[in-house]
């Protein structure tokens, strides 16, 4: 966008290439003549008026998408509320994703009589692979039909939970990966992750990571508040001091 963005101001080429190779991305493979080349030439006037009115509606699209998330979000939390905070507890659903699946399943009210355990619900998203099989002899395995809008919101929270540092879902796409592929993985871990939305919305609790501290973390979180508050007592004498910086805390 702000290569787009100079070309338009009428910047040169040397300028542009400048512009790409300081903000570079690791996907970009072009050398540096090659980017000369391709930012060579001028825009016509025309030209520049007819980029510049297709991105204003762009723009104003995009306004209007944020504005009817940030509508349907709010909706959702006020008519959910403890599920739409469970659900987000899993790694990698962030509050669209958690909006989006509350959408799609007809707010819990409707999910767990419709569904009698999280198989059920995983066939219903197509997120996990048909078996047909006949006499010992499998006939085929593909992906059941089924919700896609709530399938491509499980693989979104799946690409981003293996993003995540220190949980049982980055650890178990490191193993599939290397059998299955990337695709497939993804798939997999999608799968997952609705068998904890089943679990975490039919037992009303949060989801826990079993590869994940948390005494650990919420004694980090709050040592220097905790140790603040003590020094406050006149029977303690309290002080933090980071390991790693030398950093006094508290």
């Amino acid at each position: 966008m702000k290569a787009k963005q100079a070309i338009l101001d009428g910047k040169s080429a040397e300028e542009i290439t400048e512009l790409v190779r300081t903000n570079l991305s690791k996907k970009v493979k072009a050398t540096k003549q090659e980017m000369l080349e391709a930012f060579s030439g001028d825009l016509t006037e025309p030209i520049k008026r007819a980029i510049l009115s297709v991105r204003a509606v762009r723009g104003a699209l995009e306004s209007e998408i944020a504005n009817e998330k940030e509508y349907l979000i709010n909706q959702v939390k006020e008519l959910e509320g403890k599920n739409y905070k469970l659900i987000q507890t899993i790694p990698g659903i962030s509050e669209w994703t958690a909006t989006v699946v509350l959408i799609e399943i007809g707010g819990t009210a409707n999910f767990l009589p419709a569904f009698a355990n999280a198989d059920r619900f995983a066939a219903w998203t197509a997120i996990c692979p048909s078996n047909n099989q006949s006499a010992n002899k499998k006939t085929g395995n593909k992906r059941r039909k089924g919700n896609k809008y709530l399938r491509k919101a499980l693989c979104e929270a799946a690409h981003a939970a293996v993003r995540t540092k220190g949980t049982t879902f980055k650890s178990k796409y490191q193993g599939l990966v290397i059998r299955l592929g990337t695709k497939k993985s993804i798939v997999a871990i999608a799968h997952k992750i609705s068998n904890m939305i089943y679990y975490v919305l039919s037992h009303q609790t949060g989801y826990v990571d079993p590869n994940i501290n948390y005494q650990q973390k919420s004694c980090k979180k709050n040592a220097a508040r905790w140790a603040k508050q003590l020094s406050l007592l006149d029977d303690y004498e309290v002080s933090v001091v980071n390991k790693r910086t030398g950093e006094v805390l508290a």
